[in-house]
């Protein structure tokens, strides 16, 4: 008899359901709260975020271009390579070097991207005045759809 795998995701389901509080409990603890995060506040969080994601952006490009380096001596060997099992061995290095550049370099332009996005969000929350009127407006609340006539 085959005993049931599933069983720690459903003793952990069931014992979150069991800890977490009633719905009238829930919503009495969210009229008491007040906001944790103030427009300065999450501005220099969104600051120091987009200063992180740019200094991973430039060691990912450094780090891409180093690998490209190798990758261009890697072939050069393969080039002059003079037995099949050097030029096999020589290929497979090159190949190594240009798939690490590759990853490397796309992640690089995926922290590019927070770095800009992170950028955005800690000026507007410095400046919400300044903001674009969005029709979809995430605020503390929830998601704000806006429909102007």
């Amino acid at each position: 008899m085959r005993a049931w795998r599933g069983w720690p995701a459903a003793a952990l389901a069931l014992a979150m359901l069991l800890a977490s509080p009633s719905a009238a409990r829930a919503q009495e603890m969210l009229l008491k709260q007040e906001p944790w995060r103030s427009g300065p506040a999450l501005g220099w969080t969104f600051a120091g975020l987009s200063v992180a994601a740019l200094a991973v952006t430039v060691n990912g490009y450094s780090e891409s271009r180093t690998a490209l380096s190798q990758a261009d001596k890697a072939y050069e060997q393969y080039s002059a390579a003079t037995t099949t099992a050097d030029a096999l061995y020589y290929r497979s290095r090159t190949e190594h070097y240009h798939n690490r550049a590759k990853a490397y370099e796309s992640t690089a332009n995926a922290a590019g991207w927070l770095a800009v996005a992170f950028a955005l969000t800690s000026y507007y929350s410095f400046y919400p005045e300044r903001a674009p009127a969005w029709p979809v407006v995430a605020t503390v609340d929830g998601v704000v759809f806006v429909h102007r006539f």
